[in-house]
């Protein structure tokens, strides 16, 4: 989960030209022929690919439980049915062709940005399956609010940005809120190195928890519902920045 980040912020930074530059002489080697079908959820397409016992069933039962919570935090609906696709292993989500790029070892998941596709491993934990589909959903909702309303063309031409540390905070505080983990991390960055305040220098993996830390903080010192009017206003503004300051 740790390197996650990596491919996330090339998501929501690159384009599909220099993803393609990025991956020249690079090959996606495919082992096995995929079979796909797809489950229909009210808010999902699911495709599956063969050998996944109950894992497709699994995945749509709790991505549809988790939109349902996010949809009420975000006050958003999808016009589109997103499309979830998950692996059955690390090694066949790594011959994904959802995106050029060559996934390196360790990545968890990631939600593409130009179709809102999200794409997971799954790595033998289902308690970690859950916590990145919830992950990347929240991402899907962030793309959505940004884009889904005007399209890609829109989006391209956008210079509309989100911050690293915003996009992948309120991921991991959206899907496990606060624990032990990220005390951990925030404690041993706090006495032996320096914590930055949200911004640009909250990069890599401090994007992720110092985000996390920054929203916990936000709803431990002013509740629940202030929380929720930051996200909304973040809906309505699609600016993280005015949003705190509202």
């Amino acid at each position: 989960m740790k390197r996650r980040f990596f491919l996330h912020i090339a998501l929501l930074l690159i384009t599909a030209q220099h993803a393609t530059v990025n991956g020249f002489g690079k090959n996606k080697v495919q082992y096995l022929d995929f079979s796909w079908r797809y489950i229909d959820t009210p808010h999902f397409q699911v495709y599956y690919h063969q050998d996944q016992g109950d894992l497709p069933e699994i995945s749509a039962h709790w991505i549809e439980r988790s939109y349902a919570w996010l949809s009420k935090d975000f006050k958003f609906k999808h016009r589109k049915k997103i499309p979830l696709i998950p692996y059955g292993s690390p090694n066949l989500f790594q011959q994904t062709n959802v995106i050029l790029e060559v996934l390196p070892e360790g990545v968890g998941g990631f939600t593409e940005l130009f179709k809102n596709r999200i794409v997971v491993p799954f790595t033998g934990s289902y308690e970690e399956f859950r916590h990145v589909l919830h992950h990347e959903l929240v991402h899907a909702f962030q793309f959505g609010i940004l884009y889904d309303q005007f399209g890609s063309a829109f989006m391209r031409s956008s210079n509309i940005q989100m911050p690293i540390w915003f996009a992948e905070g309120s991921a991991e505080f959206l899907s496990s809120g606060w624990d032990s983990k990220a005390d951990m991390f925030m404690m041993d960055r706090t006495i032996f190195s320096v914590v930055p305040n949200p911004g640009p220098r909250l990069g890599g993996y401090m994007a992720y928890k110092g985000g996390q830390s920054f929203l916990y903080f936000l709803a431990a010192t002013r509740g629940d519902k202030k929380f929720l009017r930051f996200l909304r206003a973040f809906r309505e503004s699609k600016n993280v920045e005015s949003s705190i300051r509202d």
